[in-house]
């Protein structure tokens, strides 16, 4: 009867990962028609600067916030997954009044506000989903298995963006609102079938108890003295620099460097290529080196993200669009590695009786980290005139920008890092930080080809078996 009801599980479980590896296939459909096109929508609107900041930071903020009742509403509704359902059908339909509502009104404000309630119901059930899917995947496993996941999501949204950027430069032609109503559209319907395939998904039963809950306010005295306290700290500073620029760099290319929609679309897709190819090769490296050695070299790499994008205005014109291109690739291997390991590492720090509880404080700092960076980085490039030059020496607007976030970036991935431990056994000795950014990156992308061809010839030979 044990090995019975073991089979049964091991079964549920195999069949479950495989629901989310669709689950994350349908989400990544919705992310690229919807999220990613969401501040070129802003930026049709004509939204200043600051509105572009707030567009990012309010929502973010707020679904920081609201993270803090995933623990009681995992309980209201006696059941994670039905919370989480029940969330995710809310999320998917703000996509509906997204393209409805801000038809009828034309404001940026709306947009943000619509987008709040989006973020919110998107993010409210995500320390269930991450306690949920800790219990799923073996430990050893984790690696490989979100690399895969990771990767199949990113060929997807790169798929996906580009369909969307096309969709958008021809209909938007003659009838913008319209090309955004359909892309949003079909946001809502890949949301749809991804809650679909959620609700197939297994729930193992996890032993859940009241008194194992850590309040926030000893969280946060504690907060230095622990592994995890220290490692949601050097996220959530790093999430306030990078998100000085980020929210920016879609007015940036549109506004500044004059990309067409389509060249738009080239730029946001450049770093899912890059991320879907390099990710299961990032999941190996982090089962094997640990989760904090592919953090650091990933780290660096952003941090360096900016001067790029600083140093790619003051190229020759005929330049500055396969740079951008180059830049976005660089862009999408260092976060594949960096969104990777960093996931890892907090299921490698935290017991699963917590794991929830953890996940909602760990949001509640990175919102609000990134709240106040996208609002910093707003009020600064509202200080650029309309007439201002392009200083190289006493740069002003979103250049300032752009140098204020590469030095922050830099400052916290090298105060912080060296304090955070690995907590992992048995971790070999890492290779040197150019293996990571030379010869692993084509490895990987050999490694992809290779097993791609393998994958073809085994189902072709299947078929003409049968």
């Amino acid at each position: 009867m044990l090995k019975a009801d073991l089979a049964e599980t091991q079964y549920l479980t195999e069949k479950s990962l495989n629901y989310s590896i669709k689950d994350g296939l349908f989400w990544s459909i919705m992310a690229g028609f919807g999220d990613s096109y969401l501040p070129a929508f802003a930026v049709f609107l004509k939204a200043t600067t600051q509105q572009m900041g707030m567009l990012t930071a309010l929502p973010q903020f707020m679904a920081a916030l609201i993270q803090l009742f995933s623990v009681r509403l995992s309980y209201l509704f006696k059941s994670p997954k039905r919370a989480v359902l029940v969330s995710i059908f809310m999320q998917a339909s703000m996509w509906l009044f997204i393209t409805g509502v801000t038809y009828l009104t034309r404001n940026v404000w709306i947009l943000i506000f619509l987008v709040m309630l989006y973020q919110s119901f998107g993010t409210l059930p995500g320390p269930i989903w991450f306690a949920w899917m800790g219990n799923l995947v073996p430990e050893e496993k984790r690696g490989r298995y979100f690399g895969k996941r990771n990767r199949i999501s990113g060929f997807f949204s790169f798929l996906s963006v580009i369909v969307a950027g096309i969709i958008l430069d021809r209909v938007s032609k003659t009838n913008p609102f319209l090309a955004f109503g359909i892309i949003f559209t079909v946001a809502f319907t890949s949301r749809i079938i991804s809650l679909y395939y959620l609700s197939r998904q297994h729930e193992p039963p996890v032993p859940r108890s009241r008194e194992n809950n850590l309040r926030l306010i000893d969280f946060i005295r504690n907060i230095r003295r622990s592994n995890f306290g220290l490692f949601t700290l050097f996220l959530s500073l790093l999430n306030f620099t990078v998100f000085i620029a980020s929210p920016l760099m879609s007015l940036y290319w549109l506004r500044y460097l004059h990309f067409t929609y389509l060249q738009y679309m080239a730029v946001v897709s450049s770093a899912s290529i890059a991320s879907f190819v390099t990710m299961t090769t990032w999941g190996r490296q982090s089962d094997h080196y640990g989760n904090k050695t592919v953090m650091e070299v990933a780290g660096y790499l952003i941090a360096l993200l900016p001067l790029f994008w600083f140093m790619i205005r003051f190229m020759p014109v005929f330049l500055i669009f396969p740079l951008a291109v180059v830049i976005q690739i660089l862009a999408g291997f260092a976060w594949a590695g960096f969104n990777l390991s960093s996931s890892n590492f907090i299921y490698d720090t935290t017991l699963p009786p917590k794991r929830m509880q953890m996940f909602s404080y760990f949001n509640l700092f990175k919102g609000i980290a990134v709240f106040a960076g996208g609002t910093l980085g707003g009020y600064l490039a509202s200080f650029e005139p309309a007439t201002a030059p392009i200083l190289l020496l006493k740069p002003t607007g979103i250049m300032l920008v752009l140098l204020v976030s590469a030095a922050s970036r830099l400052t916290i991935v090298t105060l912080f890092l060296p304090k955070i431990l690995e907590v992992r056994d048995r971790i070999p000795p890492r290779p040197h930080f150019l293996y990571f950014v030379t010869v692993m990156p084509f490895k990987g992308l050999v490694y992809e080809l290779v097993t791609g061809v393998n994958r073809t010839l085994v189902r072709r030979n299947r078929k003409a078996v049968s």
